[in-house]
């Protein structure tokens, strides 16, 4: 019996790992497109600024004193609070320690669903923001997109980084450096790829177009996201024998 369970275990694990592996794939795939976007605002913002306003050195460098500023404030005071918000729960001793399994289980995928909406949340901000700094005519709207863009970066990268951190080390323990090198190395391949379409956009169609091509980009990224999260809370066959195979605990 012993070497049973020890059995519909490993298939269980296995299984897991195959279902955390199409994760971390969809979550890289988001985060490429994410990072092609804001690579291509950031390379084009000056030449964008100074087509669009005729903007010169030192208005451009207040403009960038200002993502600055709304970047920090992200980091210092809103990404701390939705992360305290997205907490899991910590377990409340060994009583009932299947159903407080369960019950912490439910807590946790509740927990990363808010998560994910928040990343979901940011790409849409990020899409719409980019749009508007493609569009602006005029200074408010063009601050407001830049705030937006500066927001929803400052809260997406760090997130989706943190769950690539946590999906690599769930896939493979010992090669977890590796992982995480090879999400660094997406990164940058987007450093190099923006840039050079990022200006071609720019000379060829305009800064309206340059915009809608980030805006685009970013709001596709919630397409492998949403893949990454129907792929994370998708239980396989092998691990419902197996959860069902397994004797229920009686309440004392």
């Amino acid at each position: 019996e012993g070497e049973g369970e020890g059995e519909d275990a490993a298939r269980a694990k296995r299984a897991h790992v195959r279902r955390m592996v199409g994760t971390l794939r969809w979550t890289l795939h988001a985060k490429l497109a994410f990072n092609i976007a804001k690579s291509i605002y950031e390379t084009q913002f000056t030449q964008h600024a100074r087509l669009k306003f005729e903007y010169g050195s030192k208005e451009i460098a207040n403009l960038l004193t200002f993502m600055g500023l709304v970047g920090m404030l992200v980091n210092a005071v809103g990404l701390p609070l939705i992360t305290g918000r997205g907490k899991k729960p910590e377990g409340g001793g060994a009583k009932g320690a299947r159903g407080e399994k369960g019950a912490e289980g439910g807590a946790e995928r509740g927990a990363e669903a808010y998560v994910w909406q928040v990343q979901g949340c940011m790409a849409l901000l990020e899409g719409g923001t980019l749009f508007l700094w493609g569009s602006s005519t005029n200074l408010y709207p063009y601050l407001t997109s830049v705030a937006g863009i500066a927001v929803a970066s400052n809260v997406f990268l760090p997130l989706t980084n943190a769950a690539v951190a946590s999906q690599a080390a769930a896939v493979a323990p010992g090669a977890l450096g590796e992982l995480i090198g090879f999400s660094g190395a997406l990164d940058n391949v987007a450093r190099v790829l923006s840039p050079l379409i990022g200006s071609w956009v720019l000379d060829r169609y305009g800064t309206r177009a340059v915009g809608s091509l980030a805006g685009a980009l970013a709001v596709y990224s919630t397409l492998p996201l949403a893949a990454a999260f129907r792929a994370k809370n998708r239980t396989t066959e092998v691990e419902v024998e197996v959860e069902a195979s397994r004797p229920k605990d009686k309440d004392a």
